[in-house]
């Protein structure tokens, strides 16, 4: 947070103008993720997590995590059309996004 912070506190920039990315393994739901999250949220940075489901297609923790995004792995959209399970996963992951907004 700091790393991010500092800087744009000091240069003046608009952090509505930046969008940090993390892998979907970090999306954990724990609580320092958690808090390092909603600290980035509260300065004004916009987050995806990137590359969801492939992490042994586990979903990323998005009820907890105000995110605005979610980047979803390349190998897995590859595979949509001939696998019925790599559509399920992505239609949860899509389900729980929007549910949790």
């Amino acid at each position: 947070v700091d790393l991010v912070g500092r800087p744009m506190l000091k240069t003046g920039a608009d952090p509505s103008g930046l969008q940090l990315e993390f892998p979907g393994r970090m999306a954990d739901g724990s609580e320092r993720t958690v808090t390092a999250v909603r600290q980035l949220r509260e300065l004004g940075v916009r987050l995806a997590i990137d590359g969801a489901g492939g992490e042994a297609d586990r979903l990323p923790d998005v009820g907890q995590l105000p995110v605005q995004g979610i980047k979803i792995d390349r190998a897995v959209v590859a595979l949509l059309a001939r696998s019925a399970e790599r559509r399920a996963l992505v239609r949860a992951m899509v389900e729980r996004a929007h549910a949790a907004g």
